[in-house]
């Protein structure tokens, strides 16, 4: 995910000019809409770092019935966003399956 600019957020305008908030005076106007759009910057911030991530492994079937669940358990309560996509076949398959360029 992208992060957007800042003036994508704030509708193109960079300057914090005074709002028709007259009661309010023009100083506490220009800080009402500035705080507006922190609070906005950091939802999308916070947002970014919530991005599901799919990982894919490649476990013989000795791994996956032993340690693997447990691994996967601690991961989740450490990492609630990553999941892992198991793929449990024997080593010699395990080895022909994995992509070029990864040892």
């Amino acid at each position: 995910m992208q992060i957007p600019r800042p003036e994508a957020v704030l509708d193109g305008r960079l300057d914090f000019a005074v709002l028709p908030e007259a009661h309010l005076g023009p100083s506490m106007a220009a800080v009402k809409r500035f705080l507006a759009a922190t609070a906005r910057l950091e939802e999308i911030r916070a947002s970014a770092r919530h991005v599901a991530r799919v990982r894919h492994i490649g476990l013989t079937e000795l791994i996956a019935l032993t340690w693997f669940p447990s691994l996967v358990r601690k991961l989740k309560g450490v990492y609630p966003q990553v999941t892992l996509q198991p793929d449990v076949d024997l080593s010699a398959s395990l080895r022909d399956k994995k992509r070029p360029g990864i040892a």
